[in-house]
């Protein structure tokens, strides 16, 4: 079975990821909102394949890792302060090196 890693950020309204298909190397990266029902939608985007997703476990972890469990995907809880190092790096509203980390992390 393939798999797909992500490593998301989660914001109130939003939540942004960046994902990758370890058979292709494909790289994606995009938002949806922060609700429940857009964080399944978006793990089923990935139908036969083994999906894994890293999760910054603030505030608002809970719900999104209850529905990519039901979605089928599995979540990664990482620590705030593991992330905190990449995030002092880049320029303000710039997430993405938050992410990145975090899709490793969830693919080991």
């Amino acid at each position: 079975m393939s798999m797909v890693v992500a490593g998301s950020d989660l914001h109130r309204s939003q939540i942004t990821f960046d994902v990758l298909d370890r058979e292709s190397g494909e790289v994606n990266r995009g938002r949806i909102p922060a609700t429940p029902a857009a964080v399944g939608d978006w793990a089923a985007r990935f139908p036969g394949r083994e999906v894994h997703v890293a999760v910054e476990a603030g505030t608002g972890w809970w719900f999104v890792h209850q529905a990519l469990a039901g979605a089928g995907a599995v979540c990664h809880l990482a620590e705030v302060a593991e992330t905190r190092g990449a995030a002092r790096a880049q320029a303000p509203g710039q997430d993405r090196l938050c992410r990145r980390p975090l899709a490793s992390d969830a693919a080991r």
